[in-house]
């Protein structure tokens, strides 16, 4: 498993390395296809056996997620989640996002992000949360949304 997926309970919280949410532009009704899920498996601390994995054995505990254009959903990236053969006559559009920690991104490596001219326009908020992982002096955003708290610096 991953470093950057986990899901834990520690101290009396709960700890998620990664969120996905799929915010969907068209319907998916039964048998259509797309996002498919098994419930609870973001709690195992083992990989999914290849068997199921690949759609050969205990495909019961396989759960289609139909949604309304508009539905949003949101599961962990422990979650074992795959994409069923679309059958639909319409085209499957949907966007997906997904939210780590500060410290944390998705694949592994570096990588250099840009921004298009309209991010100038964004309250500091807003700009902080486009900010790409990284740990020290990055600004936090309180709670309300709005807020923004510029950590002190050694020797401030």
């Amino acid at each position: 498993l991953s470093g950057s997926r986990f899901y834990a309970y520690q101290n009396g919280r709960m700890r998620c390395g990664l969120i996905n949410c799929q915010y969907q532009l068209a319907d998916v009704n039964p048998g259509d296809g797309g996002l498919c899920v098994v419930p609870g498996s973001h709690k195992t601390n083992f990989c999914i056996p290849r068997e199921i994995a690949i759609g050969e054995e205990d495909q019961e505990i396989v759960y289609h997620v139909p949604m309304k254009a508009g539905d949003l959903v949101i599961f962990s990236e422990n979650t074992t989640h795959g994409t069923l053969p679309w059958t639909a006559d319409n085209e499957r559009r949907s966007l997906f996002y997904r939210y780590t920690p500060m410290y944390l991104h998705y694949t592994g490596g570096e990588y250099e992000t840009s921004h298009p001219d309209w991010v100038s326009e964004l309250t500091e908020a807003q700009q902080a949360v486009l900010q790409p992982p990284y740990v020290y002096n990055r600004p936090l955003v309180e709670d309300d949304g709005e807020t923004v708290v510029q950590p002190r610096r050694e020797g401030e």
